[in-house]
């Protein structure tokens, strides 16, 4: 899945803003602007789908924590939309899954990618601090990118103060490779559409719905996107050995995740370990082992030493270096967010972090940041500047913000960083805009 915008509105001071990630996205602006509210509400879409919507509000401190800050009490609703794209072979696997084939070569017969818009909005109950939520309204609609207008449509259901609504094309107009994604199982059964109606009205219907194929794969894709606020502390404890090891956001688990890694994706374990011979020149491998009380840990073997060192004996550097790589060559997770990857890390380092996620494949990455050695790896087109004024996040992406940004930059006559630090872009530094 390749997210092509997230917009927010009304979560915090989110009022009304959208971010269009492309392979990497740096967001600049001054401290208090809003960057980490929008880190915030991509966190909380993947949550909503992962552990479910009432668990994902609880914590956040509740729906009126969540509300934009400056309306008095809750009157409108927060609202989320994420507009998403599915590639050509991913159509075909979910029509092989589909079909109980996984290794078969069947393919949809229009070969087109195929396009997502998903809104979800939740609403107040009342106007009181300690108010109740419900669904407003969600909807989702999938269709074929580039076909007829009239065959583009393959599901959409529609959601509204607790009635739900279904609709696909039917069984005349559509080919039989088309109906091989499955996209009215199991809508179309008998006395499906009550069932619907009668889900609660403070849980998101999309992800109740994985039994669909459509509908399992893009809930699961929104539930795999991460934030990172990555700590050196965090990133050297023990953990807990399971089966599918999932970092936690300021870095719990690492050695699980790498164990995982190595053993279920060691191609993608070996760009991280090439990655970290910048770090460490002379590191030759990494591995988890089971501590005395059944946890996993790391050990560092590095040539000429004789013994290996551990996570203690380790810089910060070394173990943000490290959480960073693997992060980013993680195959699972599709959009990840890391706030501020500069901390710790040296300025060669960063070099290498920046075209790691220029290179890797089917990732987008999203970061915050203040340093400047980090803007100065990156074009205008990667950087969008956040600010806030009365009380709202804006975003804007830094060529739109200064159309003459590009061309200076690619005739080598100014820096990223002199357009952001210069005050030139007087949003852009603290002070300026509220």
């Amino acid at each position: 899945m390749r997210v092509r915008r997230i917009s927010v509105q009304r979560f915090k001071s989110l009022y009304d803003v959208g971010v269009s990630p492309t392979n990497l996205t740096v967001l600049f602006g001054p401290n208090n602007s809003g960057k980490t509210n929008l880190a915030e509400a991509i966190d909380f879409i993947s949550e909503a789908h992962r552990f479910g919507l009432e668990l994902a509000i609880q914590r956040r401190g509740g729906f009126e924590a969540m509300a934009f800050r400056r309306m008095r009490r809750t009157k409108e609703p927060i609202s989320f939309r994420v507009s998403a794209r599915f590639g050509a072979r991913e159509v075909e696997r979910i029509v092989r899954e589909r079909l109980g084939r996984p290794d078969s070569d069947v393919k949809p017969s229009r070969n087109l990618p195929l396009v997502v818009d998903y809104t979800f909005a939740l609403k107040a109950t009342s106007e009181t601090v300690e108010t109740d939520y419900s669904i407003a309204n969600e909807h989702l609609l999938m269709q074929w990118s580039g076909s007829p207008r009239t065959e583009r449509r393959v599901v959409e259901l529609t959601r509204s103060e607790g009635h739900a609504e279904m609709a696909w094309p039917t069984q005349t107009s559509r080919s039989g490779a088309v109906s091989a994604l499955g996209e009215e199982y199991p809508f179309g059964a008998p006395g499906f559409l009550e069932y619907m109606n009668e889900h609660p009205r403070t849980g998101l219907l999309i992800p109740a719905m994985r039994v669909n194929r459509l509908f399992g794969y893009f809930s699961d894709a929104l539930s795999r996107m991460r934030v990172y606020q990555l700590s050196p502390l965090a990133l050297r404890q023990p953990s807990v050995p399971t089966p599918s090891a999932d970092l936690d956001r300021h870095g719990e688990n690492l050695p699980s995740v790498i164990s995982f890694m190595q053993k279920t994706h060691p191609e993608a374990w070996g760009r991280v370990l090439q990655a970290m011979t910048a770090v460490v020149p002379k590191l030759e491998r990494i591995t988890a082992y089971v501590t005395p009380d059944r946890r996993l840990s790391l050990k560092f073997y590095e040539a000429g030493v004789g013994r290996p060192w551990s996570p203690e004996e380790v810089s910060d550097g070394t173990m943000q270096s490290l959480a960073l790589f693997t992060v980013v060559h993680d195959p699972r997770v599709p959009l990840v967010f890391v706030e501020e990857p500069e901390n710790s890390v040296h300025a060669w380092i960063l070099r290498h972090l920046i075209d790691a996620c220029r290179k890797v494949i089917g990732k987008q990455v999203i970061m915050t940041s203040h340093s400047t050695t980090l803007l100065d790896q990156l074009s205008p087109r990667e950087v969008s500047v956040v600010w806030r004024r009365d009380g709202r996040t804006r975003l804007q992406p830094l060529t739109a913000k200064e159309p003459g940004a590009l061309e200076g930059w690619e005739r080598g006559k100014i820096l990223v960083s002199d357009l952001l630090t210069s005050g030139v872009i007087a949003d852009a530094v603290p002070g300026a805009s509220e």
